[in-house]
């Protein structure tokens, strides 16, 4: 049946295109560096930089081995858009931001998700981990 063609081909496809494992960076026997982009702070309000693109190209061309992007917006000036701003680096990336709800997750696509677990009880932890785990991001 051609359905079941078309669905085989874009698994193969899928499996040849190995995504970055921001945790495979780490595991590297090297000293790795991760660099982070968080535009300002409830203890520094004015903008840490202007433009995060130049951060981003920096970064890479520096040869570091991963981005973390703080995405939230009122107090650090984050959004969803720096992380795929980061993704074009083809650099892997962690999202941090303060994620109590599974619907967070699905917002934006990183290769990992930072999750306090301070912040949540154990059975919302993990409800969070597994989601994670289905879109294929590392929590």
């Amino acid at each position: 049946m051609i359905l079941d063609e078309i669905v085989k081909q874009s698994k193969n496809l899928l499996d040849a295109q190995p995504r970055a494992k921001f945790f495979g960076v780490l595991e590297q026997p090297k000293t790795n560096l991760i660099c982070e982009v968080k535009l300002k702070s409830p203890t520094h309000p004015e903008p840490f930089i202007d433009n995060p693109q130049d951060m981003f190209d920096i970064y890479k061309r520096a040869g570091v081995d991963g981005i973390s992007v703080v995405t939230n917006d009122d107090f650090f000036g984050g959004s969803n858009d720096l992380v795929l701003q980061a993704q074009a680096t083809g650099l892997p990336v962690l999202r941090k931001d303060f994620i109590i709800e599974t619907r967070q997750i699905g917002e934006v696509k990183a290769d990992a998700l930072l999750l306090i677990v301070r912040i949540v009880s154990p059975d919302i932890l993990r409800e969070l981990v597994n989601t994670c785990l289905k879109l294929d991001i590392e929590p």
